[in-house]
């Protein structure tokens, strides 16, 4: 969209299409919500289905309209690569540097933390009942 949008009004738009998905996202999780919350159990089912339903009619309708937006095309620009070098000069005077660099240490850390965290936890977790070893 960056390529459609003139570049002195990309805040503008960008800032436009985020509220407007923003509060259509809230909505619509909020109709769902309402609709399956004031759903008896028996008809729980009906309730999905007609979810289910509107959304892949909602997918229809927004591929419909993808199909008739007008694709400029892509034109690849020759500017200069990013290299580990280059980026960790950057680290010290640039904000978005500085952030990648803080979200990627988080999700290493926290991936790297997942596999033997959740067994090791467990394990000594004292609110589990001790199994019965008396058969």
């Amino acid at each position: 969209m960056a390529d459609l949008v003139p570049e002195h009004r990309r805040g503008a738009y960008f800032g436009w299409r985020n509220s407007v998905l923003g509060v259509v996202i809230v909505g619509a999780s909020l109709l769902a919500g309402l609709l399956l919350h004031f759903t008896g159990r028996e008809r729980l089912a009906e309730a999905f289905t007609a979810l289910f339903a509107a959304a892949f009619l909602f997918r229809v309708i927004s591929w419909y309209f993808l199909t008739r937006m007008h694709d400029p095309g892509f034109t690849l620009d020759r500017a200069p690569r990013v290299t580990a070098r280059g980026f960790l000069a950057k680290l010290r005077g640039s904000n978005f540097a500085r952030f990648t660099l803080f979200v990627s240490l988080m999700s290493f850390s926290v991936n790297s933390r997942w596999p033997s965290g959740r067994a090791a936890s467990t394990d000594n977790d004292s609110s589990v009942a001790p199994k019965d070893s008396s058969g």
